[in-house]
């Protein structure tokens, strides 16, 4: 019983520490609306399962890279309250981490997701 009521307890305190990443972080909110907009439109076009599954595990990538960061950057502000050069050159460290995801997931996005796209706004151009 005691496992269970510690595994409970352990999903609150991560759906806690998820939420608060997720929602009270800008970049986290951002990268959660512009995956929403992805998958949402991803949706619509002729993607294989595959494609799409790709699509979701990019979109959750820079987030996961997001939080990660964020994260690293809180520690450091307790442990290094005052400012230091060094504790600085991490945290754009982590950013360019983060960046370097976000563009790699625009890349494949492009390259998976232009086809489908033309195609679907070729579609929508012949009903008219």
């Amino acid at each position: 019983m005691g496992n269970k009521q510690s595994f409970f307890r352990s999903f609150l305190i991560a759906s806690r520490g998820l939420m608060h990443g997720l929602l009270q972080e800008r970049n986290s909110r951002i990268q959660i609306v512009v995956a929403i907009i992805v998958m949402t439109f991803s949706l619509f076009l002729d993607l294989s399962n595959l494609e799409y599954v790709l699509i979701s595990a990019l979109c959750f990538f820079v987030i996961i890279l997001e939080l990660i960061n964020t994260s690293i950057e809180k520690l450091l502000d307790v442990i290094y309250p005052k400012q230091n050069p060094e504790i600085g050159l991490v945290k754009d460290i982590m950013s360019g981490v983060v960046l370097l995801g976000a563009l790699l997931s625009v890349i494949i996005g492009i390259v998976v997701l232009k086809d489908p796209t033309i195609s679907l706004f070729k579609q929508i151009l012949e009903t008219f």
